[in-house]
């Protein structure tokens, strides 16, 4: 398949590409520094649920990521794919949407 064919959904495949790499760096972040500077500021536990909520966000930027190669290969299930899009999309937003999640983690353990 080629990716100039007329009936591609070209907008949501590049919106939906960019969401899955953005959701997918703040995953790695989540693992490899936040983790570390919430283990020193405030606990090791802390710390650790850093890593798991990493880890659950680079697991959904991999769905995104099926999701929207889905748009590209069967363009004729554009309504699931996008569904599975938006509706993994708000969970990474209410997981990963800033330090709050963090904080909130942060207080309850101290």
């Amino acid at each position: 398949m080629h990716m100039t064919n007329k009936d591609f959904p070209r907008t949501a495949f590049m919106m939906s590409s960019f969401g899955a790499m953005m959701i997918l760096i703040e995953g790695l972040f989540a693992i490899f520094f936040r983790s570390i500077i919430w283990a020193i500021a405030v606990g090791l536990w802390v710390g650790i649920s850093v890593v798991f909520l990493g880890i659950l966000l680079v697991m959904i930027a991999a769905l995104i990521s099926g999701s929207t190669a889905g748009l590209a290969l069967r363009p004729g299930f554009h309504n699931a794919e996008g569904g599975t899009i938006v509706a993994f999309g708000i969970v990474a937003l209410l997981f990963g949407g800033g330090t709050s999640s963090v904080r909130y983690c942060a207080s309850s353990a101290a």
